[in-house]
């Protein structure tokens, strides 16, 4: 990643080009860097097993799922309780991408 910013920074450095163009290479390079953040950088990631019928599973999993900012990976067989159907609705809503 930092080669190829580099090499399009160099190239408006280095270029006689019109505005235009500088503006759209600045866009590149910065294009690359929300990619950079987004896809390469590791992000902190809960994992966890929870097992049911068992007192505070729920509440816990509800937690959890309503604590989710980018991303929830739900591997189920079937929901069956309205809260986790409206947690996973809601953070869906809020924008984090929600997979199940």
């Amino acid at each position: 990643f930092g080669r190829l910013r580099r090499c399009i920074l160099d190239l408006v450095v280095e270029s006689d080009t019109a505005d235009s163009d500088t503006r759209l290479l600045f866009g590149a390079a910065d294009c690359l860097a929300r990619l950079h953040t987004a896809y390469l950088v590791p992000r902190p990631a809960t994992r966890d097993a929870l097992f049911f019928p068992c007192d505070g599973s729920l509440d816990r999993l509800v937690r959890r799922l309503s604590a989710a900012e980018s991303s929830i990976d739900a591997a189920v067989y079937t929901i069956t309780d309205e809260r986790l159907t409206r947690s996973l609705l809601e953070r869906h809503r809020a924008g984090a991408y929600v997979r199940v």
